[in-house]
This record gives C-alpha cells, sequence and structure tokens, in this order.
C-alpha cells in the first residue's frame, strides 16, 4: 500500500491529510471541546500544530504503524476531522482514535466512520482485534462504539494524564469473529 486509500460511506470519506487541508484541520480542531477530550489536540490548535501532525502521520504511514485519515465531507472533500488505527503488529490488533468537529457532531458521521475503519482494519490489514477508549465524560464517543457493535470491555481509573489532570477511560474491543458475525 503506497498510499492510504480512500473508503467512502453515504456520510463521510476518509482519504490522505494533504497539506492543502491544513486551514480547515486548524478550524475545526481549534476547539476547547475537542482538546478536552482527545490526548494529542492542543488548544489553541495552530499551523505549526497542522504541520507537526502531517510529519507524525505521514513517517507513521511510512512504518505502517499506524494509519490516520482525514474525514472529508462528501460535499465539499473539507477535512472535518481524522479517524485512525494505531497497530500493535505483535499481538495483531489496533486502537482506534477519532475527533469530528463540533459542528457535524450528532449526525451520524464518526460512526459511519468508525464503522469504515472497522471494514478496513480486518478486511485489509486483517486485524484479529480492534478496540477503543473514551474519556468516561465523553458518553457520545461511547455511543458511536456501541452503534458499531464494539463490547464495553471495561474501565481503566486515573488511565491518561490529559492536559494536567487524570481521567478515566471505557475500554470496547471487537474480535474478527465478532466482526464477521455481524456482518451476516
Amino acid at each position: 500500500m503506497e498510499t492510504l486509500p480512500q473508503l467512502i460511506s453515504e456520510k463521510i470519506k476518509l482519504r490522505q491529510l494533504q497539506p492543502s487541508d491544513f486551514s480547515s484541520l486548524i478550524r475545526h480542531a481549534n476547539n476547547q471541546k475537542i482538546a478536552d477530550n482527545i490526548l494529542n489536540i492542543s488548544f489553541p490548535y495552530t499551523e505549526d500544530n497542522a504541520k507537526s501532525r502531517f510529519q507524525f502521520i505521514k513517517e507513521a504511514f511510512e512504518k505502517k504503524d499506524r494509519f490516520i485519515f482525514a474525514m472529508a465531507s462528501l460535499a465539499t472533500n473539507e477535512v472535518i476531522g481524522e479517524i485512525g488505527l494505531h497497530l500493535d503488529k505483535a499481538n495483531n490488533k489496533a486502537e482506534i482514535g477519532y475527533w469530528l468537529g463540533e459542528n457535524y457532531w450528532n449526525k451520524g458521521i464518526t460512526a459511519s466512520a468508525v464503522a469504515l475503519i472497522l471494514k478496513f482494519g480486518f478486511e485489509e490489514i486483517q486485524l484479529n482485534k480492534i478496540y477503543a477508549t473514551h474519556f468516561t465524560d465523553n458518553p457520545a464517543s461511547g455511543k458511536v462504539l456501541l452503534k458499531n457493535k464494539m463490547n464495553l470491555e471495561g474501565e481503566l481509573k486515573d488511565h491518561y494524564l490529559n492536559k494536567g489532570i487524570y481521567k478515566t477511560v471505557y475500554t470496547y474491543g471487537i474480535t474478527l469473529r465478532k466482526y464477521k458475525k455481524s456482518k451476516n
């Protein structure tokens, strides 16, 4: 795989991030609510942050240890978020991470993006398990994961230090076996 494939649903397109996307990336990521719920997004989010993020995504793809897609609007191709897989090759599993611009919340877009990334992870990369975590004070993220047939697997107390505060997370997972059953 030389470049990321485009993955398209009825609600969202997942594609490779380009330098021409920086202005829309900044516009949507520069949000305190997003920074509060995502470990690797700071507020304010600047052009330097976007450039560093782009370089990180590019290098991670070259190493094949992360596959991070831009979430792009079907209507405009504008980047409105990100979704990706962080691979644990030794255990044939990956963690999903995502964020979406606030103007697009509660429209089913993230759930659709998660469905696409699950299909990519299981059918293209051939993973055995995909999991995700979310901060306990962000229940909407849990609903996205449950909608995609992921199981709540546990609660990890004070698991991440985020902007100086220890945060508890819920963890969800789905195995290849369950994914295949959910498709039948």
